[in-house]
This record gives C-alpha cells, sequence and structure tokens, in this order.
C-alpha cells in the first residue's frame, strides 16, 4: 500500500512533466505561428513588387534582386572610367574648346584619385542573379502599367499579346516605307508654323530653332503589363 507522502511526490513529479510538456508543445506551436507569419509576410511582399506570370521559377537570390527595384544601380566593383568620360565628352561637345580643356583637367583629377566604394549593396548570390537573368532568353523583365511592382512574364506570350494590340488597325498603321511614313510632313508643317510665328513676332529666333525639328522618327512602341 502507497503511503500519502509517496502519492504527494508522485503527484508533484507527473504535475511538473506535464507542465514541462505544455511548455514545450506551447513554444513549438508559438515557434510555427511566428514562421508562418513571416512566411506570409514575405509572400505578399513578393506578390506586391515582383509579379512572376512567367513559367520559371524564381530563386530567393533572384527574388531579392528584382524586389530592389528595375531602377537599381549596384556598386561598381571598379571605377567605370571609360564611361564617365564618355558622358563628359557627350556633355561639353558644345563648349568653346577652352571651357572643354578645363573641364577635362577637372575630371582627370578626380578620376586619377577616384576608388570603388568599398561598401557592396549586392550580396554574391544576388550578383551572381543578375547573370543568371540576363542570359535567361525565354522570359521579359519589364515593369507594370501601374505601381512600382517589377513584372516577369514568359516572351513567346509576351510577343503574342504585342501582336495582338499591333493588329490593331483602328489605332495602328504599318508604315511598310518612307513615303507612308507621316513625320517628315508633320515636321514640314511644324516648320512653316514656327516660320510664321517668328515672322510675326510671336516667339524669337532662338525659340524658333528650340522648336524646330529635323530628322525625327516615329514613336516607339511599348507594351507593360497591366
Amino acid at each position: 500500500m502507497v503511503d500519502q507522502d509517496s502519492l504527494s511526490k508522485l503527484d508533484q513529479a507527473i504535475s511538473s512533466r506535464c507542465g514541462h510538456l505544455r511548455s514545450t508543445i506551447i513554444e513549438r506551436h508559438e515557434k510555427k505561428s511566428r514562421w508562418r507569419s513571416t512566411s506570409e509576410s514575405e509572400h505578399n511582399i513578393m506578390n506586391k513588387w515582383v509579379v512572376n506570370v512567367s513559367q520559371r521559377n524564381l530563386s530567393n537570390n533572384e527574388i531579392d534582386l528584382l524586389r530592389k527595384g528595375l531602377n537599381f544601380v549596384g556598386t561598381p566593383r571598379r571605377v567605370p572610367k571609360k564611361e564617365i568620360l564618355a558622358s563628359v565628352e557627350q556633355g561639353i561637345k558644345d563648349l568653346t574648346e577652352e571651357a572643354k580643356n578645363d573641364i577635362r583637367a577637372g575630371v582627370f583629377s578626380i578620376l586619377k584619385h577616384a576608388k570603388p566604394l568599398s561598401i557592396q549593396n549586392l550580396t554574391r548570390g544576388e550578383r551572381k542573379a543578375i547573370k543568371d537573368l540576363k542570359s535567361e532568353d525565354t522570359i521579359i523583365i519589364t515593369k507594370a502599367d501601374k505601381g512600382n511592382a517589377v513584372v516577369i512574364m514568359d516572351k513567346a506570350k509576351y510577343t503574342e499579346q504585342v501582336n495582338e494590340m499591333l493588329g490593331d488597325q483602328t489605332v495602328y498603321t504599318r508604315i511598310t516605307d518612307k513615303r507612308r511614313n507621316p513625320t517628315k510632313q508633320t515636321e514640314t508643317v511644324l516648320e512653316s508654323i514656327l516660320k510664321e510665328l517668328r515672322r510675326s513676332g510671336n516667339i524669337t529666333d532662338r525659340e524658333y530653332w528650340q522648336l524646330r525639328a529635323f530628322d525625327s522618327s516615329p514613336a516607339t512602341f511599348y507594351g507593360l503589363p497591366k
């Protein structure tokens, strides 16, 4: 027969064990709940900023990269001196030779001591994602028509939808040769109007040359997914 003292000790041991199991189970469920909440949050962020309607599965690094947006610029690993010099030359082309030389000297002096930034804003995985996405020729990466979301589409589907839009002859007209291109005619009409405005004193000579068009080309068509 078990005495009262032993029963009390047994009851305490069972209560302690049950309490421990209860705490373990509660902690396990809380971890699952936190993980599910985080997972759902990340999924919602992906749906908001990265919309993948292609057949290609995106890796986590690719998703992280695309979330940064299409205007994001990665920190260069080297100072792009050739590109900078080319941009400077384009910007100073209308200046005097003296001004050009002064600017060139200043730019050369800065580039001589320029060093790449030590802080990188892309991980190694994200840099690899750039190469992988650039080499993928079955998809199109573009922005949504509204908002800042990045959309990934199958190139074949994108091309099909674009051709369907261009096939609407009530909106678009195919230009098969120069005779059907209305651009030159539009330039001629604009030139005539500007000359009359300048002759009547409504615009200055400078405004005339600023508004005058030459060597124009037809507008470029591009399609953005909704």
